[in-house]
């Protein structure tokens, strides 16, 4: 798949639109309350009083409650142990341009593509960056942004697919040598009703994995409703089952766990170089043997990154000897774990 950078006049268009968009908002705050304070005093009843309800954890609703405001907007800051005094057009002003640089920053980035590019740890710095008060949805950021992305795309790509396969599996850091075997296990997936994700990191992982297959293959990305996960959970009466994808097969077990076979050896492969590249495995043998085998294997260098490590029986047993960790004893994390 190819992505192209817009052009600087099109970014320009694209936020000059937010701009007025902001205006065109403030013009109507205007309008309401000049009209409402209009009608109040020709009724003989009065002004109307419209309200919202308070918002939860599902529905936010500050927005429409800043803008029916007539009183000035008070907040407690407690660094100064003051109250600042906002007026209710101002308040309005900066939740509004927030919430339109929100979903400006999320239409670009799906409109251009570049949410493909991004793998779920970008994606979340990304979406996680829109919380609160955005950056500001201009020319100068916007070119910033995602030519930063596009400038590291190649790097970005190799962490997503590198993030992927060690979440399906810790032995994936084990060692520079360590390749992708034909099968791999996605533990605790799915709940006891086997109808839905119990983790969606685990849903996100499994569409990963689609994806960077998909890719390889010169394919396009596919809608949610087409995908595996969809097929996963499509809520069959028994367990275990086996379904059939186009580069996998997946067997679903009673108790969430997730099988995955690649039936592809020829993209396979070209995971192992991958990942070869992203962990700087080198060149001559590690991009010619990129067949693995698919069970743990003990390993005789050291962990990279300090992921997990495959150790033998005796080296276990020779370890717990020289620290001196007996049977009965348990060790505390530094988090008190």
């Amino acid at each position: 798949m190819s992505f192209e950078l817009m052009n600087r006049v099109q970014i320009d268009e694209i936020t000059g639109g937010r701009d007025l968009a902001i205006a065109r908002w403030l013009d109507a705050f205007d309008s309401f309350h000049r009209l409402s304070d209009e009608a109040a005093g020709l009724s003989i009843g009065g002004a109307l009083s419209l309200s919202a309800p308070s918002g939860d954890r599902y529905n936010d609703t500050g927005l429409t409650r800043a803008f029916l405001a007539k009183t000035d907007h008070e907040a407690y800051d407690r660094e100064t142990h003051s109250t600042i005094k906002t007026s209710a057009r101002d308040y309005f002003a900066a939740k509004m341009t927030a919430a339109v640089d929100r979903r400006c920053w999320r239409h670009l980035l799906e409109t251009l593509g570049f949410d493909q590019l991004l793998d779920r740890q970008a994606r979340e710095e990304f979406y996680s960056g829109l919380e609160g008060v955005p950056p500001a949805f201009t020319t100068e950021n916007c070119a910033a942004t995602f030519g930063h992305i596009w400038e590291n795309r190649r790097d970005i790509y190799l962490r997503g697919i590198a993030n992927t396969f060690a979440a399906l599996d810790r032995r994936f850091r084990s060692h520079d040598g360590f390749k992708i075997g034909s099968r791999l296990i996605i533990e605790r997936a799915l709940s006891d009703s086997g109808r839905w994700w119990s983790d969606y990191n685990r849903r996100d992982t499994l569409r990963d994995v689609e994806r960077v297959f998909r890719e390889l293959d010169g394919q396009g990305p596919c809608p949610e409703s087409m995908s595996i996960i969809e097929q996963v959970t499509s809520g069959r009466d028994y367990t275990p089952f086996v379904i059939h994808g186009e580069y996998f097969r997946v067997r679903v077990f009673g108790n969430g766990n997730l099988h995955l076979w690649f039936e592809r050896k020829d993209l396979l492969k070209e995971v192992n170089k991958l990942l070869a590249e992203y962990y700087g495995e080198v060149i001559g043998d590690g991009y010619n043997n990129t067949e693995a085998s698919d069970a743990p294997e003990f390993h005789m260098t050291p962990a990279k990154d300090f992921g997990a490590f495959m150790s033998s029986d005796e080296v276990a047993w020779r370890v717990m000897e020289c620290a001196m960790i007996g049977k009965g004893l348990r060790y505390f994390s530094s988090d008190g774990s």
